[in-house]
């Protein structure tokens, strides 16, 4: 299952299997952290967008910000959960340069990070 699959969501560890994602349970990403090569996208209800615009993205309750280098793909989970939702646009290239870490199993597809700050984040109206 995990060599097959074709996102990069687990891992063979010792006789386990676990997730690279760390979505709600304690697993601290193993990677060392990484320099994306271009803006990154998360979709989120609208309702949202005020605080974030003051706050950045925050982790929430889980234990990183997932991000993903494909507009529809953040889009595609946005839409399963709210009804009205905002893209965001992560410039993350700079928000890395300037000090804000970057993980990832799978750089075509999902990133990790603790917190974006406001000032990286835009939205995209399309």
């Amino acid at each position: 299952m995990v060599s097959a699959a074709k996102k990069k969501r687990h891992e063979i560890h010792g006789s386990q299997i676990r997730s690279l994602h760390g979505h709600s349970l304690g697993i601290e990403h193993n990677s060392p952290p990484e320099i994306p090569l271009a803006n990154l996208f998360h979709a989120t209800a609208l309702k949202y967008w005020d605080r974030i615009k003051q706050e950045g993205l925050n982790k929430m309750g889980r234990n990183y910000v997932h991000l993903s280098t494909q507009k529809q793909f953040a889009l595609d989970v946005a839409e399963k959960k709210y009804k009205s939702i905002v893209l965001l646009q992560v410039d993350a290239v700079k928000a890395s340069a300037e000090g804000v870490l970057f993980y990832s199993n799978d750089k075509a597809s999902i990133w990790l990070c603790k917190h974006v700050p406001p000032q990286y984040i835009s939205e995209i109206i399309e």
